[in-house]
């Protein structure tokens, strides 16, 4: 995710705020879809906001969720003017932030034009290879560190996939979840492609900021989510369409 990227700030528990009526909680969410997107009235909609808004219900927080750009949440959430995000793990996000749980895990997917054939890893084997890919957005470490293949930065997958169909580039790169939903969204068959396995599984997670004041609020969040993922409400927030 992109988003994979989600920023709160939460002040429950504060002394002299009336338990009834807690403060409002910043969320700053980075626009990727279908993670999250703006919706007919200008609100933020997709899987994220959804994911929090029942994170507000089981926490008791409200929230005002807010898009943004992906640097920004990522530059909020190092300065500390965010508390919470979450985030694809990578070594990035853990330099200034603290794991709270996991939320959800996917696949990372290759692929190319039917037909063709998908390297097998991002090494030697795709050399050469233009791959299309969401800008700002983690796919794990193979990615990351691919030097020999020519890396496009698209805004979204939509954009990608229309690139590959045009023989613009070789290959997109994409969590699962946007692969199925973009190819769902653009009513695009399977068959179109050859699709391969780049990443097994990237997890990913709710972080608060190490310059966060409300550290000692993760217990709190923590049982939130476990009451979320025992519901089943978690699981179904970030299934596959």
């Amino acid at each position: 995710m992109v988003w994979l990227s989600l920023c709160v700030g939460l002040m429950w528990g504060l002394p002299g705020v009336a338990a009834e009526s807690p403060p409002v909680a910043e969320v700053a969410i980075p626009e990727v879809w279908p993670w999250a997107y703006e919706g007919s009235q200008g609100e933020p909609v997709g899987i994220l906001p959804l994911f929090f808004e029942r994170l507000s219900a089981a926490a008791e927080v409200p929230f005002q969720m807010r898009l943004r750009p992906h640097r920004r949440a990522l530059k909020e959430m190092g300065s500390g003017a965010a508390d919470l995000a979450v985030f694809y793990d990578s070594p990035h996000v853990a330099e200034g932030s603290v794991r709270v749980a996991s939320v959800a895990s996917t696949r990372v997917l290759l692929a190319v034009r039917a037909g063709e054939p998908v390297p097998e890893a991002l090494d030697q084997r795709a050399a050469g290879l233009s791959v299309g890919y969401i800008r700002g957005t983690y796919y794990g470490e193979a990615f990351e560190q691919a030097e020999l293949i020519h890396k496009v930065a698209v805004q979204d997958l939509r954009q990608a996939i229309e690139m590959l169909r045009l023989q613009r580039i070789d290959a997109v790169i994409a969590s699962e979840h946007v692969f199925r939903y973009t190819l769902a969204a653009m009513g695009l068959d399977d068959a179109l492609f050859s699709v391969g396995v780049a990443a097994d599984r990237l997890p990913a997670s709710l972080y608060m900021s190490k310059n966060s004041a409300l550290l000692g609020d993760l217990p709190h969040l923590r049982e939130a989510l476990r009451r979320l993922h025992e519901s089943g409400e978690l699981q179904q927030t970030f299934a596959l369409p």
